[in-house]
């Protein structure tokens, strides 16, 4: 119990540490919502990462509430939905933790798409069909670098003695 405790600590103070851009009690709200959606799929690093670079964990609303919420979740431009999303931050998480799940399931369906990994399933995120566009690709690559800061300031790589 005191290890989680201490881990999920860790990780609220990582998330804090590596958003520049979002306000520190923003940041570690977000960040436990993150520890409270993930799964065993769906990682507590994953989720923080997409908030921050779809809203800056701020509930958005898009043009014509095509996405909305902090995931940034297609609506379909049906207002209830966007109202939802907004309205409900567990809701607009576990939409957007969804949406992670079924891009990485589109990515793992053919070999090739396999070969690319998260690089696919957070370009698929942040594009959609368009998922080969350089605009998607950059998002994927912003998203795996947050994910590889985060998890840097958790477990800091143990500098190499001078030979």
């Amino acid at each position: 119990m005191l290890i989680t405790l201490i881990a999920h600590v860790r990780f609220v103070l990582a998330v804090v540490a590596t958003s520049p851009q979002a306000p520190p009690e923003l940041a570690a709200q977000a960040a436990g919502e993150a520890l409270r959606h993930a799964s065993a799929d769906v990682s507590a690093l994953e989720i923080a990462a997409v908030a921050y670079e779809e809203s800056k964990f701020q509930d958005v609303r898009g043009k014509r509430a095509a996405v909305c919420g902090v995931m940034q979740v297609a609506t379909g431009g049906r207002e209830a939905e966007c109202r939802h999303l907004l309205d409900d931050r567990a809701y607009s998480y576990e939409r957007g933790k969804a949406k992670i799940r079924e891009a990485r399931a589109w990515c793992q369906a053919t070999i090739k798409r396999r070969k690319l990994g998260d690089a696919c399933t957070f370009a698929v995120y942040g594009g959609g069909n368009a998922w080969r566009e350089p605009r998607p690709q950059r998002y994927a690559l912003r998203v795996m670098a947050r994910i590889k800061a985060i998890h840097e300031v958790i477990e800091p790589r143990q500098a190499r003695p001078a030979t």
